[in-house]
């Protein structure tokens, strides 16, 4: 007797497949596979061929972004193109199970599987797959892609390093490599970690924090503003250089060249930068840190009463202080529900934030990524040990280390959607030195904007404060040209209950070219000048982490004479 499903309707076993499927989200559709070495006539009906429609929405079960495509599905079906684009999420599907299979036979056989010529491709495809739906997450490690990683990072990521000074290459596939593994990274997978692999992981990722000479976090040099082809620093067509030398070589350092890739849904090809060590090497290195308390000084008073009683004064940290930081001032793990969420950015750029390359290649901020509270804390090396590697070009055969401080900061955006900037730029590395901002400038917060103007009375602007859930949405400025670009500055200060640790005010201005954030942090008490002047820039990520480094900028600031790393998590 023939088995009711051959009788079936095809709506209906494509329903009951993926019914199935829903129900077991990550690895292959093995439902599917079941089902198709059962008869001649399930196999052909079954096959991606014959039935692109049911692998699309296989494809939307397991990546995600299930939105996305049913808006796409809609769109082609208006022109009658849908079955063109289930035929495509078809073979994408079949592509990227081809990519997971890779990273598992290689987790079977680590000791050849890390030498296999698919490997590299592999890691690539798979920064991909983030990149279109990041929820791809889940299916990557299932596919043993974090271990895969992990791996690469003990036996290859310093491969290289002798012929270069004893300093690890950032060529393309280690670059993706740590990048990978800060994406699949998890609390469960450091807390799972022994105490001699987490501190092995932290010296094989300690050159990519420490150098900023060698590894810097993005593919613009800090000091440029305005990005354009002269200021460009990777790839054949990179243009000049700041001009300046290190021990290390011409600063800024040749980044790595983007890519162009067709991704689905989108015409043309779109150019992709590729991703910075260094900020994948940060979340992961501080995240390992904070499995690690804070010590606690048994001479410290306990509590706030007890500190003023003992004359610390209200500002004098206390045991409670530091308990505090403990349990709440970690890092935020990347995770499939927040790359889901289109309130911030991953490191790289998400498909969202992604532009066909006959158009502006990034649009990556995201108004509203920063204005909140944040948590974290920050890490450098003594004056003395910084200085040491700038001037030596042989790695450290031990590399120092870090002095990591808590750091508590309230920030507020205030944007301006005028076609041009109405307040002036100042010239490029003077201007980076004061965050952007004119040095002759002065500004007056009020209840829901900050006025700006020249102490000359030369100029002046006024922009409006965001509000969350309100300020910067399309539907409240209907006057706004989409194409007009956003200009946002960033104040801030530290929070109250970080004012223990150091109190600083902020303020600066965010690159429309890539979403750098780069901000002045200096003493909010003139009695604590001698902290001198800071510059902090980094990126908002989509975890909700603010990454980067900070730089003292008393003496100079390109390449850096002192530079630290910090890595906050929005509260």
């Amino acid at each position: 007797m023939p088995s009711p499903l051959l009788l079936a309707p095809p709506e209906i076993v494509e329903e009951i497949i993926l019914l199935a499927t829903a129900a077991h989200p990550a690895g292959p559709p093995s439902s599917l596979y079941a089902l198709q070495v059962t008869c001649r006539h399930l196999h052909r009906t079954l096959h991606a061929n014959h039935n692109p429609r049911l692998f699309a929405g296989i494809y939307m079960q397991m990546f995600g972004d299930a939105h996305r495509i049913r808006t796409l599905v809609m769109a082609r079906d208006r022109t009658g193109d849908v079955s063109l684009l289930s035929q495509t999420l078809a073979v994408e599907l079949q592509s990227r199970l081809g990519t997971m299979q890779v990273f598992r036979d290689v987790f079977a056989s680590l000791d050849i599987g890390l030498y296999d010529p698919k490997l590299p491709d592999a890691f690539l495809q798979a920064y991909l797959m983030l990149l279109q739906d990041p929820a791809s997450v889940v299916q990557l490690r299932w596919a043993r892609a974090y271990e895969v990683c992990l791996a690469w990072l003990k036996n290859r990521l310093h491969e290289g390093a002798l012929a270069n000074n004893g300093w690890p290459v950032e060529n393309v596939t280690n670059a993706l490599v740590v990048s990978l593994f800060w994406s699949l990274d998890s609390r469960a997978a450091i807390g799972a970690e022994s105490q001699q692999l987490r501190a092995e992981v932290l010296e094989l990722l300690q050159p990519f924090v420490q150098a900023s000479f060698r590894y810097p976090c993005g593919n613009v040099p800090d000091h440029v503003f305005e990005a354009c082809a002269s200021s460009k620093t990777s790839g054949p067509d990179a243009g000049p250089t700041t001009g300046r030398h290190t021990a290390h070589g011409a600063w800024p350092p040749t980044r790595l060249a983007p890519i162009h890739v067709a991704f689905v849904g989108l015409e043309g090809l779109v150019e992709v930068p590729m991703p910075s060590i260094a900020l994948y090497a940060i979340p992961a290195y501080f995240a390992r840190l904070a499995m690690t308390p804070m010590a606690i000084p048994s001479s410290l008073p306990r509590t706030r009463a007890e500190a003023i009683d003992r004359g610390y004064g209200p500002h004098g940290v206390t045991i409670e202080d530091i308990i505090a930081f403990n349990e709440h001032a970690g890092v935020r793990f990347p995770d499939a529900a927040d790359f889901r969420s289109e309130t911030g950015l991953m490191v790289a750029p998400s498909l969202s934030q992604l532009r066909p390359t006959n158009t502006p290649r990034l649009a990556p901020y995201i108004l509203g990524s920063i204005t909140g509270s944040w948590r974290g804390s920050y890490a450098h090396l003594s004056r003395e040990a910084y200085t040491h590697m700038l001037e030596h070009r042989t790695a450290p055969a031990q590399f120092p280390r870090m002095v990591r401080k808590p750091i508590y900061i309230t920030f507020q955006e205030h944007y301006n959607y005028s076609p041009g900037r109405p307040i002036p730029l100042p010239l490029e590395e003077r201007g980076f030195a004061n965050a952007w901002l004119p040095d002759k400038c002065v500004w007056r917060l009020c209840e829901d904007h900050i006025e700006f103007s020249g102490v000359d009375g030369d100029w002046a602007a006024t922009y409006r404060t965001y509000e969350p859930g309100l300020g910067g949405r399309e539907d409240c400025h209907p006057q706004r040209n989409a194409a007009a670009p956003i200009d946002v500055v960033v104040t801030g200060k530290t929070s109250e209950d970080g004012l223990v640790w150091n109190p600083l005010r902020f303020y600066g201005r965010v690159r429309p070219s890539d979403g750098r954030v780069t901000l002045v942090a200096e003493a909010s008490d003139p009695e604590r000048s001698h902290v001198g002047r800071w510059i902090y820039t980094g990126y908002v990520t989509a975890s909700g982490n603010f990454v980067g480094r900070m730089m003292f900028c008393d003496a100079g600031i390109d390449p850096p004479p002192w530079d630290g790393v910090f890595c906050l998590s929005k509260v």
